[in-house]
């Protein structure tokens, strides 16, 4: 969540400064901004895609934007657990690795509740790419008042942190093989 460069407007209303931005509730608390929304690949950390929308998107109307079709599986978080978004990736050949939501009144069984946590595991790379841009970019509100230029500006802050981390990899010595 990166909250609108302009003060939030009242009562739930669009802004006339910002009217690209939107209301969304997180946690308990109404925002107005925008959402970020990345793909990153498991081996080396690296933005795959990236996408910026108003709050008010749901997170699932936009995991087609950040999976390019190529993976072999999608780790993501239960904001995107639904039958449909699990088929549509079957359907591509990609594993759905989704953490599942808890039922109303009910409990996870013991499989998923553990297949939760081994997919939280790996699913960290991705936040670890937002707590970068909170921290080192102070990426907590949007600089600029419109959806292009937040856009582009998601983009060259996804940019920096690739370069950064290929860096980080080849002080490390990590090779990525390719198939022909």
């Amino acid at each position: 969540m990166i909250k609108a460069s302009c003060k939030p407007p009242s009562g739930g209303e669009q802004s006339e400064v910002d009217g690209e931005a939107g209301w969304t509730k997180k946690q308990g608390t109404y925002a107005y901004g925008y959402k970020a929304h990345v793909g990153v690949d498991q081996g080396s950390g690296i933005i795959v895609r990236q996408k910026l929308t108003s709050a008010s998107f749901h997170d699932s109307q936009v995991i087609q934007r950040v999976v390019s079709g190529a993976e072999e599986a999608v780790y993501a978080d239960k904001a995107y657990d639904s039958k449909a978004i699990r088929q549509a990736l079957r359907s591509g050949g990609i594993k759905p690795r989704i953490i599942r939501r808890t039922p109303r009144g009910g409990k996870l069984s013991r499989v998923q509740a553990k297949l939760n946590a081994i997919y939280s595991k790996i699913r960290c790379h991705v936040e670890r790419v937002f707590a970068h841009f909170k921290v080192q970019h102070g990426y907590r509100r949007a600089r600029y008042r419109s959806w292009d230029k937040n856009q582009l500006h998601l983009d060259i802050l996804s940019l920096a942190y690739n370069m950064k981390r290929v860096v980080s990899l080849s002080k490390k010595g990590f090779r990525r093989e390719s198939c022909a």
